[in-house]
């Protein structure tokens, strides 16, 4: 059972921000792909062949989105900054952002798909 007010486990994602002095807490940018609970009520529960299909779409738009930004991302990284520690600080950080970035904007755009048109 689901509550309505589960999108509010993103608002640990600001614990992020703690990573600036210990690394690992970067980690916790995962938590802002909680928002996705936001979209997802705002469809409901009942699942048909549409919905189904307008996530199939949103997904391979979303994360071919979340992909790419990710891998250049990392090229630019990699190319300008020669040190390891900042490197591997920034590199945890966006995997992180992107990662959550695509589980949102997942739910957003099957969200828009289903209602998008009315």
């Amino acid at each position: 059972m689901t509550s309505n007010k589960n999108w509010m486990i993103g608002f640990l994602g600001f614990l992020g921000f703690m990573g600036f002095r210990e690394p690992l807490f970067f980690m916790f940018f995962l938590f802002f792909g909680g928002f996705r609970y936001y979209w997802w009520q705002k469809i409901g529960t009942e699942t048909d062949e549409r919905l189904t299909e307008n996530k199939n779409k949103a997904a391979a738009i979303a994360f071919k989105i979340t992909f790419i930004i990710t891998i250049i991302a990392t090229l630019i990284f990699g190319l300008t900054i020669s040190d390891t520690f900042i490197l591997y600080k920034l590199q945890l950080a966006t995997l992180s952002l992107v990662f959550a970035i695509g589980i949102n904007l997942w739910a957003f755009y099957t969200y828009q798909f289903e209602y998008g048109d009315e």
